[in-house]
């Protein structure tokens, strides 16, 4: 259920990544050049072709669907007989926390590691990064009841 519910959180997300880019002049899908600078390197910046476009956004909604897993499990772990502000203000922070482990924790010192560039942290503006991950987390929250197992209660015959 996890994987599921991120994918619906990742495509949210991916939908205010393009909204995002584009608020703040850019191209829509110049972002995921971006992302796919992790993979790929300097190159991903020049990338023109729609095939290579839609496997960025195709490995933007994979990265969601795998982090869907534990941030469902948190939600339904820690949060599951909390109030609706209280899971959505939990998930905005923990959407917050991902952002800063992500582009500060990792990706700060792992891109240039492994291919020599920080384009990820330098070149997506940080109120884009911030709100894709809270839409990703806030959408988490909408559709956490669709992934509780709530198991039918037996009757016993007599």
């Amino acid at each position: 259920a996890g994987m599921v519910l991120g994918l619906i959180g990742s495509a949210s997300s991916l939908v205010f990544n393009m909204v995002g880019a584009a608020m703040v002049g850019r191209h829509p899908l110049e972002l995921i050049r971006v992302y796919l600078t992790f993979p790929l390197g300097e190159k991903a910046l020049e990338v023109q072709t729609g095939f290579a476009l839609a496997s960025g956004c195709c490995l933007y909604l994979g990265t969601g669907m795998l982090l869907g897993i534990p941030f469902q499990l948190l939600l339904t772990r820690y949060f599951a007989k909390a109030g609706f502000v209280a899971r959505f203000i939990a998930a905005g922070v923990l959407g917050v926390a991902i952002w800063l482990v992500n582009f500060y924790g990792i990706l700060s010192w792992l891109q240039p590691a492994l291919i020599g560039g920080r384009w990820i942290v330098d070149q997506v503006p940080v109120l884009v990064a911030i709100m894709t991950h809270l839409v990703f987390a806030w959408t988490m929250v909408l559709v956490s009841q669709w992934g509780r197992f709530t198991p039918p209660s037996v009757r016993s015959v007599r």
